[in-house]
């Protein structure tokens, strides 16, 4: 069959057939559309991740004490690392660069009449560029400030915006 016939014979079936073109029409253009978004759905959340994972360090190692307990069963933690053992790792593996030494818990924030509970992580000096952080309002503190043990306190984004804590505010007195 030449091919100016054929099309005139397809062309012909499709008016002769509307109901059936329509719907096959129909889940063509939505399969194809579910797959494109199906992609690009994976494509962004392998994006996202990548981002959060290159933000965190791709280069970081955590190191936590072990745990007590048998057979599967934990029954706390035990505080076996020292800041000793941060400069061990930092002076006898030659390709560690920097280390923080870290201690968490939880307290309640207060500034004004604002309240927010929040972990509270004490750091080093080096922290913001382990954890590759960047301070968006004032400094992170110093080592000088660490020595003299000052009372100082690096506000994550969340608890600042609870607290309704601004650039504006820095240097004014937070209850933790």
């Amino acid at each position: 069959m030449p091919l100016l016939t054929t099309i005139r014979v397809a062309f012909k079936s499709l008016r002769a057939n509307k109901l059936r073109s329509f719907l096959a029409m129909l889940g063509v253009i939505i399969g194809v559309g579910a797959v494109i978004s199906m992609l690009a759905i994976a494509s962004g959340a392998k994006q996202d991740m990548m981002e959060r994972i290159s933000l965190m360090g791709t280069n970081l190692i955590v190191v936590r004490p072990g745990q007590r307990g048998r057979h599967g069963v934990m029954s706390g933690t035990r505080q076996n690392l020292t800041t000793d053992d941060a400069k061990a790792i930092l002076s006898e593996i030659l390709s560690v660069d920097q280390v923080s030494p870290v201690v968490m818990g939880n307290a309640q924030f207060k500034f004004f009449a604002d309240n927010s509970p929040s972990q509270v992580i004490g750091a080093a000096v080096t922290y913001p560029s382990v954890r590759n952080y960047r301070v968006e309002y004032g400094r992170f503190f110093n080592e000088i400030e660490v020595q003299n043990m000052a009372r100082v306190a690096v506000l994550g984004p969340t608890t600042a915006e609870n607290l309704s804590f601004t650039g504006a505010n820095l240097g004014e007195n937070v209850k933790i």
